[in-house]
């Protein structure tokens, strides 16, 4: 149960009561614990959903939104394609990303630092200051040039950002 019955919240005299269902919710188990779906509606209020076609409905309207993570990391080749593309010139800046369903934002900046290149993994709270900051590769204008064109570069931003996302959202 995710959220009780409105009259959970009345006093010994029927004050302070809401309107709220009970909302449940299942997932399924393997015999190690781990989650083998995200969890679903069982029922809401006295409405069972559990085996119907429309708790198929609101599933599939749910993983439509996606998961925040999935979503960076679909994201994260366009943001490559970018720092590919500032790294011709080279061009110092960046591309940020607001991840959906979260308050954070994603960035990849292309910098130098003495004769090395390197791109910065960003994860920023929207309309903050603070951020969490990691790196990849330093390293000298050709080599970075090389570097970027790799699919282990975009993999190593994937895993740079997802990690910073992972970081900041424990913080919270």
């Amino acid at each position: 149960q995710i959220q009780p019955d409105g009259r959970y919240w009345e006093d010994d005299d029927g004050f302070g009561g809401t309107s709220d269902d009970e909302i449940y919710l299942y997932a399924r188990l393997d015999e190690a614990g781990v989650f083998l779906e995200p969890f679903r509606f069982y029922s809401i209020g006295s409405h069972r959903l559990y085996g119907t076609d429309e708790e198929d409905r609101i599933a599939q309207a749910l993983a439509s939104k996606g998961d925040p993570l999935e979503s960076l990391q679909r994201h994260v080749p366009e943001m490559m394609d970018e720092m590919r593309e500032r790294i011709k010139g080279p061009e110092p800046g960046g591309v940020w990303y607001s991840v959906p369903g979260t308050v954070y934002e994603a960035g990849l900046t292309l910098a130098q630092e003495g004769f090395k290149w390197f791109v910065r993994a960003s994860m920023r709270k929207a309309d903050s200051d603070s951020s969490f900051v990691g790196w990849l590769k330093f390293l000298p204008l050709e080599e970075q040039r090389q570097y970027l064109q790799t699919e282990q570069a975009q993999q190593d931003a994937a895993q740079e950002l997802t990690q910073l996302l992972y970081t900041i959202r424990q913080k919270d």
